[in-house]
């Protein structure tokens, strides 16, 4: 796949918005990316596919001395070819030649980022050569392949010299396994917070567009009721408005993403 790191200039914005609002359930606004075109302490990049296409795009602020990275986003189609760690490499390599330190948070349950960003700390290689070690001993397979997505980007980084045979078996384990379960430890909702079946079917139809009085027609209720199931719903996926509400919930997998 070919694409070039460039800057980020003001005809990304809006595919870049785009990018932000099926990636992130807060996503930065418009007039946010606009702004950082401005700010002195900003550098952002994308990765354009030659055609005017972003691919992905990665955003850093520096302060003094100390660099934070705001996010790194890539669109579905073009995972997994490297242009999140070219994005990131391109940080990185700023950050050891400028900076006193570099960061940027990630949630805990997204493994696959984890995974990416593991890759510029060598620790992880000493880490994960020890564990195949002593998987390849005893010829463990399902030890490791269970964990699919989530160590598959960090299989497919590591030059572990090994027992080849042996090798070939676990990475076809674990490619299959990352396509029966793509989103293995992908985040989801906290126990008591579970949509009820009239909420999933409310998110349903909020999703698709439809106003609360179109709601409340369909299922043949009140219009006071659906606005409190709304409300309910933005609680409990922790967001403030209707259209971070269908972000949200296809990232956790409770509408479809063609919806």
């Amino acid at each position: 796949m070919y694409y070039e790191i460039v800057p980020m200039d003001r005809s990304h914005i809006d595919q870049i918005a785009a990018l932000e609002r099926e990636c992130f359930s807060t996503p930065w606004s418009e007039t946010m990316l606009s702004d950082a075109l401005f700010d002195p302490q900003a550098s952002f990049i994308v990765a354009d596919d030659g055609e005017g296409n972003i691919l992905g795009y990665a955003g850093l602020h520096v302060v003094l001395d100390e660099g934070y990275i705001d996010n790194i986003a890539v669109e579905e189609a073009a995972r997994r070819h490297g242009v999140g760690d070219a994005l990131l490499d391109v940080f990185c390599r700023f950050g050891q030649a400028h900076l006193s330190f570099l960061t940027l948070e990630v949630r805990a349950s997204n493994a696959p980022a984890i995974a990416l960003y593991r890759k510029k700390d060598e620790r992880w290689r000493k880490r994960l050569t020890a564990a195949l070690d002593a998987a390849a001993e005893y010829r463990f397979i399902r030890t490791v392949s269970v964990y699919g997505t989530a160590v598959l980007p960090l299989l497919e980084a590591l030059d572990w010299d090994g027992d080849k045979a042996w090798r070939k078996r676990l990475m076809a384990a674990v490619r299959t396994q990352a396509a029966f379960y793509p989103h293995f430890l992908e985040p989801s909702l906290a126990p008591g917070e579970e949509l009820t079946p009239t909420e999933l079917q409310i998110l349903h139809l909020l999703c698709a567009d439809k106003s609360n009085a179109e709601i409340a027609q369909i299922m043949d209720v009140k219009l006071p009721t659906v606005k409190t199931h709304v409300s309910h719903i933005l609680d409990k996926l922790d967001v403030k408005r209707r259209a971070e509400a269908k972000t949200a919930a296809k990232k956790l997998r409770l509408i479809p993403d063609d919806l």
